[in-house]
């Protein structure tokens, strides 16, 4: 979010209801509609922060990930 923005405790519980139910999705393409209804209904601004957010943390999880 842009300097000076802060979520709501709604929408911070919203955002992290809808990771948990991401995480748990038994497919790949359960995970992608339930990211795709996600991000119809925030406005812009908000839909900029989640992407940059779901970046970092993929990048976080991806560094923690073991190695084949």
């Amino acid at each position: 979010m842009g300097k000076g923005m802060m979520m709501s405790d709604a929408q911070m519980t919203s955002m992290c209801d809808m990771h948990m139910k991401i995480m748990n999705a038994k497919t790949p393409e359960e995970r992608k509609a339930l990211m795709a209804e996600h991000l119809k209904s925030m406005p812009p601004e908000m839909k900029q922060y989640h992407l940059e957010m779901m970046q970092m943390m993929k990048e976080h999880m991806g560094s923690q990930m073991p190695r084949k």
